[in-house]
């Protein structure tokens, strides 16, 4: 309450003090200096003003009311595009013009791939008839050739014979033998069968001929892998016939 009497009262003399500066400014106005008009003669004072009552305070204002709680609405509901429009149907043209189509590019043939050589397999030996001055030993000084013996060639893939000639010598020949699997040297064995002399029939241990030999490498020829082995022997049943030396008379 003495805030708003406080107020009140600067109010009024704030508006006193606007009055006295017009009534001031209006004088001068109508008076300017030098020709200042001759003081009335006794004129009384103006009488100060009667005092004012202050003003009735404001009336209290209510309290703000609260504000309704925002509500939330569900978002509209999206809209169904309209259904496309379908363009109409193209009217036919005229047909286009019959044009022959260009041959294809031509391009060289490629090279086909090398054939693939088909190589064979060729043995070549000799048997020998062991003399009987060397029998028991390893020697073939002496040894006269054998024919008519029945030879074998012995591998992993298979089993072949042969038979010696008139200088005894035998051959085999394998064509179209798998020298991608199988290696003649490791997987191949010539041995003695049987002899066509019924004096020289006893097969030796010279170069394995009773177990088998070994081949060895010889070279390529025209699409034949050459190999060979040593020479084969078979040995006389019977001892030597020796001449009794004569006596001397």
């Amino acid at each position: 309450m003495t805030h708003c009497i406080s107020r009140v009262l600067v109010l009024l003399l704030a508006a006193s003090l606007t009055v006295a500066t017009q009534t001031s400014a209006d004088k001068e106005r109508r008076h300017p200096p030098g020709h200042e008009p001759p003081p009335s003669p006794s004129t009384p004072p103006p009488s100060p003003p009667p005092p004012q009552s202050p003003p009735p305070p404001p009336p209290a204002s209510p309290p703000p009311s609260p504000s309704p709680p925002p509500t939330t609405s569900s978002p509209p509901p999206p809209l169904s595009p309209p259904p496309p429009h379908s363009p109409p149907p193209p009217t036919p043209g005229p047909p286009p013009p019959h044009t022959t189509p260009a041959p294809p590019p031509k391009h060289p043939h490629p090279h086909p791939p090398p054939k693939r050589v088909a190589l064979s397999l060729a043995v070549n030996g000799v048997v020998l008839c062991q003399s009987c001055l060397n029998v028991g030993t390893k020697s073939l000084i002496g040894a006269t050739p054998l024919k008519g013996v029945k030879v074998g060639l012995v591998c992993e893939n298979g089993q072949y014979k042969s038979y010696s000639g008139k200088s005894g010598r035998f051959s085999f020949f394998v064509g179209y033998f798998d020298f991608r699997r199988y290696d003649p040297v490791k997987s191949c064995r010539v041995l003695l069968i049987s002899s066509s002399s019924g004096y020289c029939s006893r097969k030796t241990f010279i170069n394995y001929s009773r177990f088998g030999a070994m081949l060895r490498f010889d070279g390529r020829a025209r699409g034949i892998m050459f190999y060979s082995v040593r020479p084969l022997a078979f040995a006389p049943s019977r001892p030597c016939y020796r001449a009794k030396p004569k006596p001397k008379h």
